[in-house]
């Protein structure tokens, strides 16, 4: 997306409408004492306010957008979008990226350069946002104008449930169809070496023989087999526990069971996701975690009336 001369909108800053009152009282001053020294600076002031303008139009004309992402975070870490700029034929000073009253941190392009902004935006609670509204502007050179442009986008931003580390499902040995605690297992060989094969896109890193790979052979697959077993996480497994502890419990089986190689499939009411060990099965399953909307929505508005209800109680009771 290339910015436009008429999608750039300008208008004076604070400062801006101070110096303009500033050279109508000077104006007005000069011409009532008929002072030449006056007028000069008057109208020296107004040439450098009228450049400004002109400046902090041209600093965003012809700005070239690259690219926009929103990477996926935990709960309670802040969203943050990234905006990929590319200066083109003028050096570019002061850009910022906007949203409502947040402003990222100024960046500024030397002629045929890149440059990165990062916003960053609050996120309490898991969920699926739609992105409000950005806008990319600047100020420079004097301050004494901004000058923005709209940026169309569709972007939404993912926030996973926060991780919350407990009791998981491990995996039983040889010979075993089922673990303790009712969860269905099957074989995956992790164990015994068989071979080896071409590197796919989502296979494990820590699998990759990286011997071969400094060889100059081309990313390989350790291939193994053995008695080694997968595990289903399955939500009706936490007892006793909310709908978002759930979620928490369930989001840091996920990145465990991930981080060491292993096969796992998700089980969530009326959803069912086979096991596998993939960096897309991954995804696909903590984006059903973060999409996931509850069991039974009037029981779960029950529940948090009765929450908050007791929460005002202890209140109540702690201020006597």
């Amino acid at each position: 997306m290339r910015a436009e001369k008429r999608k750039i909108y300008i208008l004076p800053t604070p400062a801006g409408l101070f110096m303009g009152v500033i050279l109508l009282v000077t104006l007005v001053a000069s011409l009532n004492e008929n002072n030449n020294l006056g007028l000069l600076l008057t109208f020296f002031l107004f040439s450098m306010a009228l450049c400004s303008t002109f400046s902090t139009h041209r600093n965003l004309k012809g700005i070239i957008i690259e690219s926009m992402e929103c990477p996926a975070v935990f709960a309670e870490d802040p969203i943050c979008i990234h905006l990929q700029l590319f200066s083109g034929n003028h050096r570019r000073t002061g850009l910022e990226l906007c949203s409502r009253k947040k402003t990222s941190a100024m960046v500024s392009m030397n002629k045929n350069s890149s440059g990165v902004l990062e916003l960053h935006l609050p996120a309490m609670t898991r969920g699926i946002y739609q992105l409000p509204a950005l806008s990319l502007q600047c100020r420079a050179p004097l301050g004494l104008f901004y000058a923005w442009i709209r940026l169309p986008h569709e972007l939404k931003a993912m926030v996973y449930p926060k991780p919350l580390p407990g009791p998981m499902p491990e995996p039983e040995g040889k010979g075993s169809g089922k673990e303790s605690s009712g969860r269905e297992t099957q074989t995956m060989g992790n164990e015994d070496f068989e071979g080896h094969r071409s590197y796919v896109p989502g296979d494990p890193i820590s699998r990759i023989d990286w011997k071969i790979f400094s060889r100059n052979r081309g990313m390989h697959i350790k291939n193994f087999g053995g008695p080694a077993q997968s595990l289903v996480l399955d939500y009706n497994d936490f007892k006793n526990m909310d709908t978002e502890e759930r979620l928490s419990r369930l989001c840091h089986g996920i990145l465990q069971a991930s981080s060491r190689g292993l096969a796992f499939g998700l089980r969530l009411p009326g959803k069912e996701i086979k096991p596998a060990s993939s960096r897309q099965h991954r995804e696909q399953c903590l984006y059903l975690l973060a999409s996931f909307q509850g069991e039974d929505p009037v029981e779960d508005l029950f529940s948090m009336m009765l929450n908050a209800i007791g929460e005002e109680k202890n209140a109540f009771i702690i201020k006597r």
